[in-house]
């Protein structure tokens, strides 16, 4: 995570903007057709998306609705132990070969979660994909592992899980956003990233079969991809052949209930965080825009180097007020899911001058919710939103993630254009609206590091 929190939440707004620029060609006034996604539902259940932009590295993913909010408490953990299971031994790859194969080929293969998502990639160049046999090995390490039970218990894995989780533990930031999700959800959503450290050495051949015959069905999969010819990519995506393991999904989505608790966690870090959260909008409200723009007016962190962000930002104006040039971090929290979402602020500050902080960023809150916005501030909240959008999409894998997610949950994708329309034609009305209504629900919180100053859930509420 960037030290700019919401950076990372940003990509949670689930941006439908898609990027066509044209790669250089020997005649240099030669124009590329902009060419819009393209999404075919083929028979065997599994929905194949793509979008040519031209590129000269070729990209697939195969996004599976399978992410940590699906796992019970007996198996917390184990999209933890998946995504990092994507060299072992296939049904028709041995691990060796797998590795020596995708490297020849000059392409990456790999693997990365999200509390809904789990998403199995690949790269290569140009329409080698096919030519080669990356492709192929996508689909086998995604559809296809064994989990023997010498690889599994031979530590290989468990001693990349370790890392990821000390990597987390030691970043303040990431383990707050863990944090902050337990205490609003407490399951689903509240589920972590990260395994629990005692699940680390338990997980077992047969449960890690068990959760992948579960999840791991057509139609609870996209097989999507940039710079590659759809054609190409729905004769791929046949050869998903619905075994007998992969039958229709019996799987019940839990729908993930807010809360509203109080986490906290006393260490020896130097400086203190803490992150207070309400319900907000889920992917599908039709205030998402509105608290997107939000978002902005709140602020998210400095735009400009060695600024201190305090003259526009209602949230840092506020917070550097109140601890009168000490250092200090703070942003506003927005994240969004299917069924639900988080808004709220994050602060980063010396112990001393925490209860001030804290204070000053509830009251930079309340008094938008009291009085509202400005057509001003409005203005420049959808200018930053649309560019902030705009220069996240610029990593192709949010761009293959969000394609995935939409072919899954709906047969049309939306197109950028329709974005900044629907940003465009927020009014100042919408975000007080919306302000007034996460504002003023139920809170949630988190802190990490030196407490003794910092409020209980139940004295915000005061």
């Amino acid at each position: 995570m960037t030290s700019r929190t919401s950076s990372r939440l940003l990509r949670s707004l689930k941006a439908r903007l898609y990027g066509t620029s044209a790669t250089a060609t020997s005649d240099s006034s030669a124009q590329l057709t902009k060419q819009a996604p393209r999404v075919t539902k083929l028979d065997n259940g599994l929905t194949v998306a793509s979008l040519e932009n031209n590129s000269p590295i070729s990209q697939i993913a195969l996004v599976v609705n399978a992410g940590s909010r699906f796992e019970s408490y007996s198996d917390a953990g184990v999209t933890h132990f998946l995504r990092n299971a994507t060299t072992l031994s296939t049904l028709n790859w041995l691990d060796t070969s797998l590795v020596r194969a995708v490297e020849e080929s000059g392409g990456n293969l790999g693997c990365t979660g999200t509390r809904e998502y789990m998403i199995y990639s690949a790269e290569a160049l140009r329409n080698q994909l096919f030519e080669t046999q990356t492709a192929e090995i996508l689909r086998d390490v995604a559809l296809n592992p064994l989990y023997d039970a010498w690889q599994v218990e031979n530590g290989t894995v468990q001693q990349q899980m370790v890392i990821d989780i000390a990597n987390m533990i030691g970043n303040p930031e990431i383990r707050l956003m863990e944090m902050i999700h337990e205490a609003a959800y407490r399951d689903t959503l509240g589920r972590s990233l990260y395994s629990p450290f005692y699940h680390v050495n338990k997980f077992q051949p047969d449960q890690l079969k068990g959760y992948h015959s579960k999840m791991f069905t057509n139609d609870r999969m996209a097989l999507v991809g940039l710079g590659v010819d759809h054609d190409q990519l729905v004769e791929e995506g046949k050869a998903y052949v619905q075994g007998p393991n992969r039958g229709g999904s019996t799987v019940t989505t839990q729908k993930a209930v807010y809360h509203g608790d109080n986490l906290r966690l006393p260490s020896d870090e130097p400086m203190t965080h803490v992150a207070v959260v309400t319900e907000g909008p889920s992917l599908t409200s039709k205030d998402l825009y509105a608290v997107g723009v939000l978002q902005m007016i709140m602020g998210t962190g400095s735009y400009m180097k060695y600024s201190e962000n305090t003259t526009v930002n209602r949230l840092g104006k506020g917070v550097g007020e109140a601890i009168k040039g000490n250092p200090f971090a703070a942003s506003c929290i927005n994240a969004n899911y299917t069924d639900s979402g988080i808004f709220g602020f994050y602060l980063c500050a010396q112990a001393k001058d925490m209860d001030q902080g804290i204070k000053a960023a509830m009251n930079a809150f309340a008094n938008v919710s009291k009085n509202g916005v400005t057509d001003e501030d409005v203005v420049r909240g959808k200018n930053q939103l649309m560019a902030a959008i705009g220069m996240n999409t610029e990593d192709s894998s949010n761009v293959l993630l969000d394609l995935g997610e939409q072919a899954i949950s709906s047969s049309k994708i939306t197109t950028s254009a329709e974005v900044l329309k629907m940003i465009d034609a927020v009014q100042t009305s919408d975000v007080t609206s919306v302000a007034k209504k996460v504002i003023n629900g139920k809170p949630s919180m988190a802190a990490i590091g030196d407490l003794q100053v910092v409020p209980y859930l139940d004295e915000l509420k005061k």
